[in-house]
């Protein structure tokens, strides 16, 4: 299975023949099936890994981002991707809000 395929709890995917359920996360996985839960529409649905008609959602840098609780929208900084172990192969988003040092978005948060 190709790097970008590789599912973890926790990670943002798109719904290829649903988009309308909007934005999903890896609730649960197994050997050969995940589980994507669809906030937006109070919806989960199971696939088969080897045939998820998922995309993986990767920001850039430069991609504005809306922080919880603060209204603010700062472009991110850098997109650091998790390979150690234990990572759960997910992206860390570095963002800069004014003058601050750069803090870190994790895609689980």
């Amino acid at each position: 299975m190709p790097d970008a395929r590789i599912f973890s709890l926790g990670q943002r995917w798109n719904s290829d023949t649903e988009p309308e359920l909007g934005l999903g996360i890896v609730t649960d996985l197994d050997h050969r099936t995940v589980t994507v839960a669809f906030p937006s529409c109070q919806q989960t649905r199971r696939y088969a890994q080897a045939q998820a008609p998922l995309t993986r959602l990767r920001l850039a840098s430069g991609d504005p981002v809306s922080l919880p609780g603060s209204g603010d929208e700062p472009p991110l900084d850098a997109v650091i991707e998790a390979r150690h172990e234990g990572s759960n192969h997910t992206f860390v988003y570095m963002v800069r809000v004014n003058d601050e040092p750069p803090q870190p978005l994790p895609e689980q948060a």
